[in-house]
């Protein structure tokens, strides 16, 4: 499938489920803040902050509406902590291809001057498997 996680820009991680448990991973790469995009993966380190989207990947209308509600709340917690607090932070779902995948997107296009098309290219440029290789983008109408 890949690696486990795949760095997008300085200090912002795309990953799996098994990257947020990998403690040698998170001192490597100074991780001071998880985006936990699951329901029931459990936040590990006492010593990371966090924030969870508890949100599933089926798609259904309910858990699009519920992702479009926390998208901007993700996009500040990514900002907060890359950004104003200079750390380093990890995006995961289970896979590390589409619900943490469409968060980072969101937190590229509002936070820099890429298009959805050119922040869609840079995300599957450093994780291929990220929305499937661009052929399948789920909750896309949650950040439209």
């Amino acid at each position: 499938m890949g690696a486990e996680y795949n760095e997008i820009l300085p200090r912002l991680w795309l990953g799996s489920g098994n990257a947020s448990r990998d403690r040698k991973f998170m001192r490597k790469n100074n991780i001071t803040a998880i985006l936990n995009c699951t329901k029931d993966i459990e936040n590990t380190f006492p010593d990371i902050e966090y924030m969870r989207i508890p949100v599933d990947d089926d798609l259904s209308q309910d858990e699009i509406r519920r992702m479009k509600m926390y998208i901007p709340h993700a996009v500040s917690f990514i900002y907060k902590n890359r950004v104003l607090d200079k750390g380093s932070v990890l995006v995961h779902c289970y896979a590390g291809i589409q619900r943490s995948a469409i968060c980072v997107l969101a937190y590229l296009v509002k936070t820099t001057n890429l298009s959805m098309n050119d922040a869609l290219r840079l995300i599957i440029s450093k994780r291929p498997q990220a929305f499937y290789g661009g052929s399948a983008i789920n909750f896309r109408r949650s950040i439209q």
